[in-house]
């Protein structure tokens, strides 16, 4: 039972891991954007360019 769990839990924590970077460059780029909307680039802070 253990050896035929060990590997599901792995793929899971690499899934979800995987789904934590794709959810936040998906909200990196959304704040972005909205930032861009609503300001000049000018007023963006420089955390957000470097993150993105």
């Amino acid at each position: 039972m253990y050896q035929i769990r060990a590997p599901k839990i792995g793929e899971s924590v690499i899934l979800g891991l995987a789904y934590k970077l794709l959810f936040m460059i998906s909200v990196a780029i959304l704040m972005r954007k909205i930032t861009g909307y609503n300001n000049t680039p000018d007023t963006l802070p420089s955390g957000l360019d470097k993150a993105v």
